[in-house]
């Protein structure tokens, strides 16, 4: 990072407690604004040794502040947002999920920040009977003076169906992926990928790449390789991320003989690769911001069989670039379709590359973010 007197400081801010969406989203971030116009900083609440190693990798040691994490509230985090921005002198505070806002927001109006700029990359909090309540919340943020960004059109309008910003105060910058990373990956031979995996070649792979949490429900595609088993036999799908459920889901696809089916694959640096090497993907999430596993899928021309929410339904159209489904007997029958029809596979998978097409350039990126940060700085 090349800092000069004359560069915007920036504070990115965000917890995450493993290595995904949200860590990507800031370095991609970072990435698109690496010149001399912007001096940036990270602090993290995580316990993910990956994400540090990351951000150091990208921004320095001097550039990353790592502190424990904390769900609900970080005092630590809390106190070290307050000292960078005053050591730091920290002109804009750039807040990248719910979760950091309850601790980063106060702190930095505390430290004499007001330029304010928040991406929830989700809307939906609480859970059961604590939902109404945590939506009365999240409404007390139309009295600060925050900048949101909305990674959908559907996330926009809902921020501003929540009476949480004016229309003004709403940006539309959806995620990108750099394609200067994933066309490495396509020089790769697909077949040497599967043989690397134990894959056999004739097989109809489904891959998902996916953090194994309630909010990604692996448990739904579980059941669904249970509906396709008969149909489709030679159906094996590969779930690739880490998290809490994997041993409950290892007993699941256990207790249920699916273990020739379903593999359990664990977090992967080559993710991208076994993407690449797969006839289609799935993401049965309950809730998403704009999924990067998605993006990439759709950079690799695969079909995406997905679940009908806001975010999936940013990148994939139903029956265009994929299919939305909403139970797991809709999602079987539309694997089982697409395991059958490789002619349909070819082309939905350059149907969803075609229309997403702006989504794999940093430089839209790099000039949407930079208004933004123009625009905030003109309002001081």
């Amino acid at each position: 990072m090349i800092s000069t007197c004359n560069s915007q400081k920036i504070l990115h801010i965000y917890y995450e407690p493993f290595f995904s969406g949200i860590s990507r989203h800031v370095l991609y971030s970072l990435k698109a604004i690496n010149n001399d116009k912007y001096d940036s900083m990270v602090l993290c609440s995580t316990g993910d040794d990956r994400i540090q190693t990351a951000l150091k990798i990208n921004l320095g040691e001097d550039r990353v502040t790592i502190v424990g994490p904390g769900r609900f509230f970080s005092f630590s985090g809390f106190y070290q947002t307050v000292r960078l921005i005053r050591t730091h002198k920290v002109e804009i505070v750039h807040i990248h999920n719910l979760q950091t806002g309850t601790w980063a927001i106060p702190a930095a109006i505390l430290a004499g920040c007001r330029n304010l700029i928040f991406t929830p990359h989700v809307d939906n909090v609480g859970i059961g009977f604590l939902k109404p309540v945590a939506r009365k919340l999240i409404r007390l943020a139309r009295f600060i003076p925050l900048t949101f960004i909305a990674v959908s059109r559907e996330q926009k309008k809902r921020i501003l169906d929540l009476g949480i910003a004016q229309p003004g105060k709403v940006k539309y910058i959806p995620n990108h992926i750099s394609k200067y990373e994933l066309d490495e990956i396509l020089h790769l031979n697909p077949g040497t990928i599967r043989s690397k995996n134990d894959l056999p070649q004739d097989a109809i792979v489904v891959s998902q790449v996916a953090r194994l949490d309630r909010q990604k429900d692996p448990h739904f595609l579980i059941r669904v390789a249970q509906l396709t088993r008969s149909q489709v036999p030679h159906m094996i799908f590969l779930l690739i991320g880490d998290g809490p459920l994997k041993n409950e889901l290892a007993q699941q696809i256990n207790s249920l003989e699916l273990n020739a089916f379903v593999r359990l694959m664990g977090y992967r640096d080559d993710a991208r690769e076994l993407m690449h090497a797969s006839d289609m993907a799935t993401l049965t999430s309950r809730w998403e911001g704009l999924p990067y596993a998605l993006l990439e899928a759709v950079y690799f021309k695969k079909p995406a069989v997905v679940t009908d929410i806001p975010g999936n339904r940013e990148v994939i159209v139903d029956c265009e670039s994929g299919y939305l489904a909403n139970t797991p007997e809709q999602f079987a029958a539309r694997l089982v379709e697409l395991a059958q029809k490789k002619e349909l596979r070819i082309a939905m998978g350059e149907a969803g590359h075609l229309r997403n097409k702006d989504l794999f350039d940093f430089n839209h990126q790099a000039s949407q973010m930079g208004a933004v940060y123009v625009q905030i700085k003109c309002e001081e």
